[in-house]
This record gives C-alpha cells, structure tokens and sequence, in this order.
C-alpha cells in the first residue's frame, strides 16, 4: 500500500513525524479517512480519537482540536494536544471528566465552541482512549 507523510504538532512540538498508509482523524463534521492521493483539503479537528496505520504498526492519540492540511501526499495536523494512550493517567482523566461534567451541567445553554463544552469533551476524549486503547486486555 502506498504511504504519506504525516506530521502532528500540539502547542509548538512535534508529536509525530512518519509515514502512514492510513490516517483517521476526528473531523468537526465526521472521521475523514485518509489514503495516499487524497484530495487537498484543509479542516477543522474536533476533539476525538486519531489513528494511524503504516504496515503492521498503529497509533492511537486522544486529539484536542485543531486543524489538518492535507496536501499532496503530506498531512500536516496542528492541535493542542496529541495523547499517546500510555501518556494518559487513568485517574487525571477521570477527574478532569468529572470536573467538566460538572461546570457543563451549570451551564443552560452551550454551543459545539463554547470553552466549557470543549473543555468536556477534551477530558471524555483523554477517558475513552486510556479505557479502550491502555487497558485491552481489562
């Protein structure tokens, strides 16, 4: 299968630079699939789950919000943060879950962009990936 190269930077570090044969990313609208040959495109990144595929290796980040370029064969992600699963610590997550759930109750009324919103769906995001991605076998 035929590979691209992907660079992830999350507040000015580099977090990922390789090749990748597939690339999922948690679009504001949806996951976008990408291959080699993609359409150029530029887009918004919700908070979500990112995985990358290249051979028989796979990688899984608990993504912040941001943006993708996807140019030629190279796509470039620019987020605020990108959390292998094994940097996640289990009882940090719950909390930071917890405490977002908290103050997004107090509020009535919120939007996809409001801070607190995003703030929720941050920390439900670290949760998901640390419970699915760290804890396989438990």
């Amino acid at each position: 299968m035929k590979s691209f190269t992907v660079d992830i930077v999350a507040k000015d570090e580099k977090v990922y630079s390789g090749e990748a044969e597939y690339l999922q990313l948690p679009g504001w609208e949806g996951d976008i699939g990408i291959m080699a040959g993609h359409t150029e495109l530029i887009s918004m990144i919700r908070p979500g789950v990112c995985i990358l595929r290249n051979g028989k290796e796979e990688y899984v980040w608990a993504m912040s919000e941001g943006f993708a370029s996807i140019t030629g064969d190279k796509v470039t992600l620019a987020v605020g943060f990108a959390f292998l699963p094994d940097e996640i610590d289990d009882e940090s997550a719950e909390e930071m879950y917890k405490k977002a759930s908290e103050d997004l109750r107090k509020k009535s009324v919120y939007s996809e962009t409001d801070e607190k919103y995003l703030e929720f769906k941050r920390a439900e995001i670290c949760l998901k990936v640390v419970q699915k991605y760290l804890h396989k076998d438990g």
